[in-house]
């Protein structure tokens, strides 16, 4: 029973460590066209804490979204894609290839829009 006792706060807070990070402001997806700007403000809080990311810019026969693709956390290579509509997704792609990216995450955030151009600033 002390055993029980002792494992469970530890996978507490393993489970914490786990979340993707989250460092928007409450501003955040309340302007119009503000993707650029918030994946600039993400990808650098992301840096500042050591966690690699890029800003992926991705064009659509509808539109033009900028998102932020980061690994979390860095040292096992999870990708994941924020942006201020969907937050953070996890998805199986190859963090520097920008069009996998794009693709896996539209089809995790099941958009059924085709990705002709993709890439990270």
């Amino acid at each position: 029973m002390k055993t029980v006792a002792a494992i469970i706060p530890v996978m507490v807070l393993c489970g914490c460590m786990m979340a993707p990070p989250v460092a928007m402001s409450d501003f955040v997806g309340q302007a119009e066209n503000a993707c650029l700007p918030e994946a600039i403000i993400l990808a650098e809080t992301l840096h500042k804490d050591g966690i690699p990311a890029r800003i992926l810019i991705i064009k659509t026969a509808a539109s033009s979204h900028a998102a932020v693709a980061f690994l979390f956390p860095a040292d096992m290579s999870s990708v994941w894609v924020w942006d201020a509509y969907s937050q953070s997704v996890q998805i199986q792609a190859d963090f520097d290839n920008p069009v996998d990216v794009a693709f896996e995450w539209l089809k995790a955030t099941a958009r059924e829009e085709l990705v002709p151009n993709a890439a990270f600033l």
